[in-house]
């Protein structure tokens, strides 16, 4: 007579009455069921905020009023070449036994709270594959193209970590047609759907920069088109230009942007020498 070393319910019999065995055979399996391991898969995109220990929640379809609290027990090293998923192993106490081996189970993982972030809807990101893109709309009737890096997406919100600002409005309806008419090659593009105003590519050099109150002191060259001589000039920079990218004594290419009558100049896009360029709506007020 054996007995087993601990209880629990024969999970395998490979053996019958007479049964020749040697002891290398496995006779039987006993499984414990009071705590049991449920195997999830986690999309590849999500892999980096699995963490062993997280809380999790699950319910079956046999129980559907009943839902079981349990934890991440141990996250496998490698994706499924398949599906490039990542393999969870969950934990859960089973002390009524409900939870039987093979049942399929619907979990939720709940991830540490991130830091606050910007989302949009959904329906407001065009992703050409290529590139992912927002329409920006403005008081005055304009819309601008803007390429976004884009972070965790849900089936209502998309995190954007760059291109957009607090403050800026997106399109959400029709924005695909609004985008299909621009350059999408371009990082910041106008569409003169109202407004037809005159422009001209300068040169200058970046005497100071405030980066308290994101004032830009600039001394540009003439601007031969308009007849306009060389001066120097104070621009408020958009919250959306990175001001490190910039330094006093730089050399610098922008493009102007005159509207209404000369009452308002702004540069639309402003680059150094060795950098790529950096679309803005800096902007200075003038009266001459």
């Amino acid at each position: 007579t054996f007995y087993s070393p601990k209880s629990g319910v024969v999970a395998g019999l490979k053996v019958r009455e007479g049964f020749y065995v040697n002891p290398q055979n496995t006779l039987m399996s006993i499984a414990q069921i009071d705590q049991v391991w449920v195997e999830a898969e986690v999309f590849e995109r999500d892999a980096a905020r699995l963490k062993k220990g997280l809380e999790v929640a699950m319910k079956l379809d046999s129980y559907p009023a009943k839902t079981w609290q349990g934890t991440v027990d141990y996250i496998y090293p490698s994706l499924a070449e398949q599906t490039r998923t990542l393999r969870a192993r969950l934990k859960f106490d089973n002390p009524e036994h409900f939870l039987k081996p093979n049942m399929f189970a619907q979990v939720s993982i709940f991830p540490e709270a991130s830091a606050p972030t910007m989302v949009i809807p959904t329906d407001a990101l065009i992703r050409t594959g290529e590139q992912d893109r927002v329409v920006l709309a403005f008081d005055n009737g304009e819309f601008k193209s803007v390429a976004v890096t884009v972070g965790q997406i849900n089936a209502t919100e998309a995190e954007i970590l760059e291109g957009i600002i607090e403050e800026d409005s997106v399109v959400t309806s029709a924005q695909f047609l609004i985008d299909s008419e621009s350059s999408k090659s371009s990082d910041f593009t106008r569409l003169d759907l109202i407004s037809d105003y005159q422009s001209a590519q300068v040169t200058g050099t970046i005497n100071s920069i405030d980066s308290d109150t994101r004032v830009m002191n600039i001394s540009r060259s003439a601007i031969e088109k308009w007849n306009r001589p060389a001066a120097t000039m104070d621009f408020i920079v958009s919250k959306r230009i990175n001001l490190s990218k910039f330094d006093a004594g730089q050399e610098v290419e922008f493009t102007f942007e005159v509207r209404d009558e000369l009452t308002v100049v702004a540069i639309t896009a402003i680059a150094t020498n060795d950098s790529a360029s950096e679309q803005s709506a800096s902007h200075h007020k003038s009266t001459h």
